[in-house]
């Protein structure tokens, strides 16, 4: 997600939405606002995207139906509110949502990214590579 919405118009094709559109940089509030207005459709994603971006006030204003996806991102979340939010909803509305989603669209923002080695050294003077200058 970039913040652009221009190629998001009402007559867009459900098909052609992206689901993830918290990675790999999570999009600015209003654009996510401007999103679920544009495209009722997307009201799942788009509150995803605020869980994994700590939007809670437009989270709040989406008031989306609890969803294996859902749940699951808020389990991984700091913020504890989308998990107890979620599972109230779950309880007064008689479960969770089935969503029938593939796997690869439950795996949480922590999942999203590739794990990396690192290692640091206190003194990098003495690996400095010799190059030649010619």
């Amino acid at each position: 997600m970039n913040n652009d919405l221009s190629r998001i118009l009402p007559d867009t094709q459900d098909s052609v939405l992206p689901y993830c559109i918290w990675y790999p940089a999570v999009a600015d509030w209003q654009t996510y606002v401007g999103l679920a207005r544009r495209k009722p459709s997307m009201k799942q994603s788009v509150a995803r995207a605020c869980i994994v971006a700590d939007y809670k006030t437009v989270y709040d204003e989406l008031n989306a139906e609890p969803d294996s996806s859902l749940i699951a991102e808020a389990r991984d979340s700091p913020n504890p509110h989308y998990l107890r939010d979620l599972e109230r909803k779950a309880a007064e509305r008689g479960g969770v949502v089935s969503d029938d989603s593939p796997e690869w669209k439950r795996n949480t923002r922590k999942h999203m990214f590739e794990p990396t080695t690192t290692s640091l050294y206190k003194d990098v003077s003495n690996l400095i590579a010799d190059t030649e200058f010619g």
